[in-house]
Order: C-alpha cells, then structure tokens, then sequence
C-alpha cells in the first residue's frame, strides 16, 4: 500500500469498527469519497484468510484483484453464482447464452399476440350483428408485449417473485412500472412456463445467461463457500437474487461490511433496490 495514505476521521472509525467491533455495517459514501480504497485498506486490517472482497461490477473486481491483501478473494457475485451451478450440473463450465429467456419470451409473445389477433377478431365479429356496443379495444403491438414480457420474466428473477403467485407479479409491475399491456391473468402461466423452461435447458443442456448465475443458486438451494469476512462494493446497485446469494455464504462468525452511494444507483432495471438494502 502506499505509505502516503493518510486515515480520515471516517476511515478511522470503521478500521476501528473492523478491529473492534462486532456485526455487520452500512456505509453510505457519496462519489469521490474514496469508498473503495477505504475497503482496500480495510481488508488490510483483517486478519483472516477466509475474506472476500465482491461487487455488482467485473471492472472493478479485476483492479482490486491488483490491489488486494493475498489473505482475500475476489469475485462478482455472478462469479460466485456460476460456479455454484457449475459444481451442480458437474460440469467445468456452462455455456453463456445472453439471448436464452428473450429466446423464449419472444417465442411466447408472439403466440399471445396470435390469441389476442383471434379474440379481437371475435369480438369484432359479434359487434358486427350488434353494432350499437364499443368496439373491441385494439391489440397489442406484438414488440410492445415483447418487451414487456422480457422485463416481467428477468425482474422476476432477479427479485425472487413467485411467477405463480398474481398479487406478486402486480406488485412487481407496479412497484417497476412496466407498462405491461394486457391483463396479468392472461400472462401469468406463461412466465412461469418461460422460467420453468429456462430451468430445463440449465439442467438438459448446461446453458445459462446473467440472470441465472444469482437466479438458480436461489431455485435449487446451493450452497456457496462460507466466508469470514465479506466485503461488498457498489453495494447500491444488489438485487434481491444477488443479497440472497451474498447471505448465503455466511455462518453465525461472519461479518459483513456494505458500501455504497444510493445517489448512484443505476441497475434498477436489474432489480436493485437500495432502500430495501438498508432494511
């Protein structure tokens, strides 16, 4: 480390925290704080040969991988995920397919914009003999559902929602705002199909996008190795599938320290939910 860093006020405190203390902390730091050089010194204070260092981002894993004490690791979280699955299906790597569930949302968008070609189709029918009713309301734009359906199934898995479960799902799209463009009722089977299927070609054909690495750990119950220290950076931009893993790697010994700026936040998209984090 270089000899010319000198400890603030606030670094001070949590190397004391570390040293001395007990639990697990919260940091909220703000940009240009110099929040991931005081985990780096952190992780100097700690002695342990069981510490992982682990963030939302690969750019910032591999300069720590340079900056880092030899006691400790450092891995994504997908990392840590992946290799989860990899030990499950036994296999040295499972194949990465970015494009596996808009493969098959798209597939399943494209059958429910055909019913609902047919029932508007019926309904104009009947209208026909009795025109004094409303018209039948139009139909979806097949990329609207598309898009909607892609982002329903990925939020779901990132946030642990039930696909089976209706209120669950509502609450999803409301809480994200997806401008989802037809009834829940109508897609709920289909989502859950999507994720049913997407378990299947992990398990039959060792194929797996981002999504899965902190998805399927959750789905199949896997357990990763167990850390005395975690560190986690960026820690504004975890998703419930992420936190799940992170906790999963912990004993009744383990301490965790969390930082991040909610003033930085920008995988919402990807289900991250900094005031959830804090509570």
């Amino acid at each position: 480390m270089p000899e010319t860093f000198i400890v603030s006020y606030y670094q001070q405190i949590i190397f004391d925290w570390i040293l001395n203390g007990q639990g697990n902390g919260i940091i909220n730091a703000v940009a240009g704080s110099g929040k991931t050089t005081t985990l780096v010194h952190a992780a100097t204070r700690i002695q342990s040969d069981k510490l992982l260092f682990t963030s939302f981002n690969t750019h910032i894993v591999d300069e720590l991988r340079l900056r880092l004490p030899h006691n400790s690791t450092c891995k994504t979280i997908h990392s840590i995920g992946n290799s989860c699955i990899n030990r499950k299906l036994k296999v040295s790597k499972c194949t990465v397919k970015d494009s596996k569930y808009k493969s098959l949302c798209n597939a399943a968008a494209k059958q429910i914009h055909n019913n609902l070609l047919i029932e508007f189709e019926n309904k104009l029918a009947i209208w026909g003999t009795t025109p004094d009713g409303d018209l039948p309301d139009d139909v979806p734009k097949l990329e609207l559902i598309k898009e909607q359906l892609n982002s329903i199934v990925s939020l779901s898995q990132l946030t642990l929602t039930e696909a089976s479960d209706i209120s669950q799902l509502r609450e999803l799209i409301s809480h994200y705002t997806i401008d989802c463009p037809i009834n829940i009722e109508d897609i709920v089977n289909d989502v859950e199909a999507i994720l049913h299927e997407g378990e299947r070609i992990a398990l039959e054909e060792n194929v797996i996008d981002y999504n899965d690495m902190v998805w399927l750990p959750y789905k199949w119950k896997l357990l990763p190795e167990i850390y005395n220290w975690i560190l986690v950076d960026e820690a504004q931009d975890l998703n419930r599938a992420q936190l799940h893993l992170l906790l999963k790697m912990v004993n009744e010994e383990t301490r965790m320290l969390f930082v991040g700026d909610p003033n930085q936040a920008i995988y919402g998209f990807a289900g991250a939910d900094w005031k959830k984090r804090r509570n």
